[in-house]
C-alpha cells in the first residue's frame, strides 16, 4: 500500500509543478497578416491610406523598391495612416511592388501597390504615304 500512495503523490505534485510553469509562460504573440491594394497612376502621384486592420504603432516598413516611398503620418490614436508616393513611371509595363508594414503588436499590412504603364507614344504619321525625297514635292 506505501507505493501507490507515493506514485500518487509523485502524480500530483509533477501536474501541480506543470500547472504552476503554463501560467508563468508569457504569451507569444502571433502576429495576423493582412492585404490591402493600391493603385498609383502613371504620373507619379500620392496616396493617403489608413491602415484599419492595424490597431497599434507601426513599428516597421519593408519596401524594397526605389521607386515607391512610404512615409508614416502622426497619429496619436485610431489606425495608422501612411502616405504612398511613386516617382513618375515612363516605361510602356505597369510595376507593382509589396510593401509590408508592421505594428507593435506583430500584425502586418501587405500593400500591393501597382503603378501604371505609360501609353506608347503615337506620331500619327502613315508611313505608307511618304514621299520619296529624290524627287520634287511638286512637278508640272
Amino acid at each position: 500500500m506505501k507505493y501507490p500512495r507515493l506514485f500518487i503523490i509523485a502524480f500530483i505534485s509533477v501536474m501541480a509543478f506543470i500547472a504552476c510553469t503554463d501560467d508563468e509562460k508569457e504569451d507569444v504573440v502571433i502576429g495576423r497578416t493582412y492585404q490591402q491594394s493600391v493603385t498609383l497612376d502613371v504620373q507619379g502621384t500620392e496616396q493617403t491610406i489608413t491602415l484599419n486592420d492595424l490597431k497599434s504603432k507601426i513599428d516597421d516598413v519593408k519596401n524594397s523598391v526605389d521607386w515607391l516611398t512610404v512615409l508614416i503620418k502622426p497619429y496619436t490614436s485610431g489606425s495608422p495612416v501612411v502616405l504612398v508616393s511613386a516617382k513618375e513611371h515612363t516605361d510602356t509595363q505597369h510595376r507593382s511592388a509589396d510593401v509590408t508594414i508592421t505594428d507593435t503588436n506583430g500584425d502586418k499590412v501587405v500593400l500591393a501597390v501597382t503603378q501604371e504603364g505609360a501609353e506608347e507614344l503615337k506620331t500619327g504619321i502613315d508611313d505608307s504615304h511618304d514621299v520619296p525625297t529624290d524627287q520634287p514635292a511638286y512637278s508640272r
